[in-house]
């Protein structure tokens, strides 16, 4: 049995006025998020699979490994957020790459790729899940999230591809409401995920047809 794997780093934030100021973590350097629209944070990666294409082989995966300890926290108080904060956490790996943009938009219109009106297939998706956490007040931990839905998606399919593209896309409620002094903080821990699986030769027929496809959706 083979492994791949990645590591979806940890979200560490707060609320400047206009988009999230992302701290520093001691060992770590700067969370490594993207803000395209102030509201929203992503971050993208790839994993690297040369080392079975230059063999001529195709990953099969078999399992798949989530290690994410933690909590996730909307902070300090709930009053912060105007006692409405929520969360929808979306992660994927794909062996095509998505328009982050598209992403985000389809994500607040409840579109989630590989879906009707996504721009990507779901045979490309290997793994997907979207987390949706609800404020879970307590008088002892008044920043708790707490998952009200977790949903799982994807192909699982083999893939022939050099690299698998890794995102996680962030959605927080109630920002729109936030107001001077902005004291709203964002902690979501880093999350590992380790794919198990075959790496084996197949059919030239099969690789060639696998490789076009991955190749025709890169293009679109």
């Amino acid at each position: 049995m083979k492994s791949i794997g990645t590591v979806l780093p940890r979200v560490k934030a707060i609320w400047n006025g206009s988009n999230w100021k992302q701290n520093t973590l001691a060992g770590f350097g700067t969370t490594p998020y993207q803000n395209p629209s102030g509201l929203f944070l992503y971050y993208r990666d790839t994993i690297d699979m040369s080392a079975f294409v230059v063999q001529n082989k195709t990953f099969f995966p078999a399992n798949l490994e989530v290690s994410e300890p933690g909590v996730v926290q909307c902070g300090p108080t709930p009053a912060d957020w105007f006692d409405s904060a929520g969360l929808i956490v979306m992660d994927i790996v794909s062996s095509a790459p998505l328009a982050v943009t598209d992403t985000l938009t389809d994500m607040e219109d409840n579109i989630f790729p590989g879906f009707p009106n996504s721009k990507i297939d779901m045979q490309f998706i290997t793994y997907g899940r979207v987390n949706v956490y609800s404020a879970n007040t307590t008088n002892s931990f008044p920043s708790l999230m707490s998952i009200i839905s977790s949903q799982k998606f994807g192909s699982g399919l083999p893939t022939a591809a050099d690299k698998l593209f890794v995102y996680r896309f962030v959605l927080p409620s109630a920002a729109s409401a936030f107001v001077v002094p902005y004291l709203q903080t964002l902690d979501i821990p880093a999350t590992q995920l380790t794919f198990v699986g075959d790496a084996r030769e197949e059919s030239e027929l099969a690789r060639v047809y696998r490789l076009r496809q991955s190749y025709e959706q890169k293009q679109g």
